[in-house]
C-alpha cells in the first residue's frame, strides 16, 4: 500500500448561504481530506490516462522522443525499506528509421510497498543528480532514489541510491509542496526548465509511477496529458522561494506526486503535488464526517503542480554544490 503520494483533497467553495454559515464557522470554507483516493474512482482515473494522449506520440525534444526524456529524467522517490526491482529485457527495439536506443528497451516493475512507506516520482533538473520533488513524499526519511541510468557500454540499468534534502520548507504547507533532494547518480538526463510561465488553456503532459492502479511497464501508462486551467504566481515568504502554482486536469493517481509537469516543447513548468474533486453539498458534508463517495465526477477533477523561481533553485543548487565539494559522506 502507498501512502501519501500524491496527496488527495476534496473541496467546496465558500457560498454565503444563511443556513450553512454556523457550520461554515466551524469547518471553513474547504475541506482537505488527505488520504487513498476510492479505489473506483482511481480506476476511472487511471482508464482515463491513455485517452488523453493523442497527439503527443510523435513529439521529439532535442531528437529524442518525449516518452524516452520523460523515462529516464523522471525517477523513483521511494522509503529505503521498500521492495523494489526492474527487469529489462532483450535488445533495444528499432524505430521507424531502423536506428535503435537505449530508450527502447523493455522493463518490467516489481514491487511492494507496505503501509507507511512512501512512493513518488520526481524530475531531475541537473545531471549530477540534483532532483525536484513533491515535499511531503520525502518527509519521512530514510529514502531513496531509483534512476534509470547507462553503463559504460550505453546499455541502460536501474540504480538505487540514497537521497538527502538540500531544501524543504520549514513547516508543512499545502501552497510550498516542493523539495530539492540530491543523490549521488549520474550522469542523469536533466529536464531542461521553462523559460516563460505557462497559460491557461496550454497543453501539458505530465509523468509519474502510478504503481497502485496498472501493471507497470516501459509503455505511455505511466504518462498523461492534459491543459492547463490556472496559473498563480506566489511572491517569496521568508525562506520558501516565489513560486508558480499551475493546475491543470492532467489524470494523476497515487504514485505521481513529484513527477514533472512539461509542456509541449517538453520544458519543465513544474512537479504535481495534490489533486481534488469539487463536491455538492451532500457529498461535501457526507466527506468531513469520513465518507467519501466512491465514484467522484471526473468532470470536477484537477491538479495541482508547483514550480519555484527557476534563479533560486539555481542558486540552492549551486550553494549546495560548494558546501559538498570534497565531502565523500555527501550522498
Amino acid at each position: 500500500m502507498i501512502d501519501k503520494a500524491p496527496e488527495f483533497a476534496v473541496s467546496r467553495p465558500c457560498f454565503g448561504i444563511t443556513a450553512l454559515i454556523a457550520l461554515l464557522l466551524l469547518s471553513g470554507c474547504e475541506v482537505q481530506l488527505r488520504g487513498e483516493i476510492p479505489e473506483p474512482t482511481a480506476q476511472a482515473l487511471t482508464e482515463r490516462r491513455g485517452k488523453t494522449l493523442d497527439g503527443w506520440e510523435p513529439v521529439v525534444v532535442d531528437g529524442t522522443t518525449l516518452r524516452s526524456v520523460l523515462d529516464r529524467a523522471t525517477p523513483i522517490i521511494v522509503s529505503s525499506t521498500a521492495d523494489i526491482s526492474f527487469e529489462l529485457a532483450g535488445a533495444p527495439e528499432s524505430d521507424e528509421k531502423g536506428e535503435s536506443g537505449p530508450e527502447t528497451w523493455k522493463f518490467t516493475f516489481h514491487w511492494e510497498i507496505k503501509t507507511g512507506e512512501t512512493l513518488g516520482a520526481a524530475a531531475v533538473v541537473a545531471d549530477d543528480g540534483y532532483i525536484l520533488t513533491a515535499a511531503h513524499v520525502v518527509d519521512e526519511p530514510p529514502i531513496d532514489l531509483i534512476a534509470l541510468v547507462e553503463n559504460d557500454d550505453g546499455d541502460p540499468h536501474f540504480l538505487r541510491s540514497p537521497v538527502r534534502v538540500v531544501w524543504a520548507p520549514d513547516a508543512r504547507s499545502s501552497e510550498i509542496d516542493l523539495a530539492v533532494v540530491h543523490a549521488s547518480v549520474g550522469p542523469l538526463e536533466a529536464f531542461r526548465l521553462a523559460d516563460k510561465t505557462a497559460e491557461t488553456d496550454d497543453r501539458i503532459i505530465t509523468g509519474g509511477w502510478p504503481v497502485t492502479n496498472m501493471p507497470l511497464e516501459s509503455d505511455w501508462s505511466r504518462l498523461s496529458a492534459g491543459r492547463v486551467l490556472s496559473v498563480t504566481e506566489r511572491d517569496a515568504e521568508g525562506l520558501s522561494p516565489a513560486v508558480t502554482i499551475l493546475h491543470h486536469d492532467a489524470p494523476i493517481v497515487h504514485g505521481d506526486s513529484g513527477g514533472p509537469v512539461l509542456d509541449a516543447k517538453g520544458y519543465l513548468l513544474g512537479v504535481n503535488s495534490t489533486f481534488s474533486f469539487d463536491l455538492n453539498w451532500l457529498e461535501w458534508f457526507a466527506a468531513i464526517l469520513g465518507r467519501v463517495p466512491s465514484q467522484l465526477d471526473l468532470d470536477k477533477y484537477s491538479a495541482k503542480a508547483i514550480m519555484p523561481d527557476p534563479e533560486w533553485l539555481r542558486e540552492v543548487i549551486e550553494n549546495d554544490r560548494r558546501l559538498t565539494a570534497g565531502n565523500p559522506d555527501s550522498p
